[in-house]
């Protein structure tokens, strides 16, 4: 019957960290979010670092925002350091134990280093894996040149949507958003930057909440999300009822008067 009890004590898990013993779901989730969080401004902020990146520089004036200098790089020669970006911020998470590394060769016969996203243990996480998307999503800093080079291939594309699709060239999309100038670009990077350093912040504010210390009672409320979400589910499947019931009557009407 013993085997059968789903309660897990302190005494059966001695291979656990003290901290994560007994933790709830949310306290579970909370954490490796903060893990993947830290770990992703970690690897992006050991790219910025190693490949020397500086920029962009933006003046705020009575008449919008001025961008003095974009993204630069001090150890690239020809500014075109992307895969090196990548591959730096590999080697970050790498050094923390969340990637293992591995040589590919492209279709130009060059070798890169490429890192997938496994622990020292051999498994993919969700924070192995959380750590290298997260990191990703927060784009690499384009220079001028990478920037140019990006924008003729959309060019490239919507050109060849245009000749596919016969309309003119200015309903192609992928054309449209090739014309947007550099400087508008690196505004809309400063202006990313600063918002996702304050999203992080009220991240690990949040993490501070949800997650109790081992020993405290943790305040979530487990009610408190219940009532919140049934009271959401209410006013869906209300809303639903209506859409539902005016769908029909339209429907109905339509039969009655003989129309289709």
């Amino acid at each position: 019957m013993g085997g059968n009890n789903p309660t897990r004590d302190k005494s059966s898990q001695t291979n656990v960290p003290p901290t994560m013993r007994n933790e709830t779901t949310q306290q579970k989730i909370a954490r490796e979010n903060k893990a993947t969080t830290t770990l992703a401004s970690g690897a992006d902020a050991y790219a910025r670092n190693k490949l020397g990146i500086t920029g962009p520089n933006v003046m705020n004036t009575p008449a919008g925002q001025v961008v003095t200098k974009g993204f630069t790089s001090s150890t690239s020669s020809n500014q075109m350091y992307g895969a090196d970006y990548n591959e730096a911020r590999g080697e970050y998470l790498s050094s923390k134990g969340q990637a293992k590394a591995r040589q590919v060769t492209d279709v130009m016969g060059r070798t890169r280093t490429v890192y997938d996203p496994i622990n020292t243990s051999g498994a993919y996480t969700n924070v192995s894996r959380g750590a290298a998307q997260n990191a990703r999503d927060m784009g690499t800093p384009l220079s001028e040149e990478m920037y140019d080079s990006q924008q003729n291939f959309k060019k490239g594309v919507g050109m060849a949507a245009t000749l596919i699709s016969g309309l003119p060239m200015f309903y192609s999309m992928a054309y449209y958003s090739a014309q947007k100038p550099y400087e508008k670009y690196v505004n809309e990077a400063f202006n990313k930057k600063t918002s996702t350093e304050t999203n992080n912040r009220n991240v690990n504010k949040d993490v501070k909440t949800i997650a109790a210390s081992e020993g405290q009672q943790s305040s979530y409320s487990q009610t408190g999300a219940k009532s919140r979400i049934d009271a959401i589910k209410a006013r869906t499947r209300s809303s639903q009822a209506k859409l539902e019931g005016r769908a029909l009557y339209a429907s109905a009407s339509k039969l009655i008067s003989g129309k289709m």
